[in-house]
């Protein structure tokens, strides 16, 4: 099971997370972190290391122009460039 958690005081945020890899009855402690700064994103993820490995390496987002709405932003061009990450990286998610 994986813990993230976000904070924010309206100015900043501040993210932290558990780092323990677990699979069934096994569990380990990872260096690894499970988030990421991606130029003006906080990227928090869970279940497969392996996923989160491009999130924090390969992603590029394009910036969100100026007037867009925030939640439109996230919902088509951020989900599009993720989707083009997992797809260029090795197709580790479908």
């Amino acid at each position: 099971m994986t813990c993230i958690v976000a904070l924010t005081d309206g100015r900043k945020v501040c993210m932290g997370a558990d780092s323990a890899g677990a699979g069934g009855s096994y569990m380990t402690v990872r260096a690894d972190p499970k988030i990421y700064r991606v130029g003006p994103f906080l990227i928090g993820f869970t279940s497969s290391f392996r996923m989160g490995q491009p999130l924090g390496h390969n992603l590029t987002v394009a910036s969100r122009p100026e007037g867009t709405d925030v939640f439109v932003f996230m919902c088509t061009t951020f989900v599009e460039a993720v989707r083009a990450c997992f797809k260029d990286t090795d197709g580790c998610i479908k």
